[in-house]
Formats: structure tokens, C-alpha cells, sequence
């Protein structure tokens, strides 16, 4: 049962690497952008 799981967990992590090079990387400049906020770099 864990080669299955495997398989899509792979598949799921070159999607959203897809989405990420289409993007730039824009959620995780959104997240870095929450952080920076939180520890007062902004």
C-alpha cells in the first residue's frame, strides 16, 4: 500500500513544482512576506 501513496506524492510535488516555475514562485514569496511581517522586517 505505500508504493501507491508514493507515487502520487511524487506526482503531487512535480505539479506544484510546475505551478511554481509558471509563477515565480509567487506563494512563496507570499509566505516569506507573512514571515517578514511577523518578525518585524517590514
Amino acid at each position: 500500500m505505500l508504493a501507491p501513496w508514493s507515487r502520487a506524492d511524487g506526482r503531487d510535488a512535480a505539479r506544484g513544482d510546475r505551478h511554481a516555475d509558471r509563477d515565480g514562485d509567487a506563494e512563496l514569496a507570499a509566505w516569506n512576506a507573512v514571515l517578514a511581517d511577523l518578525a518585524g522586517g517590514r
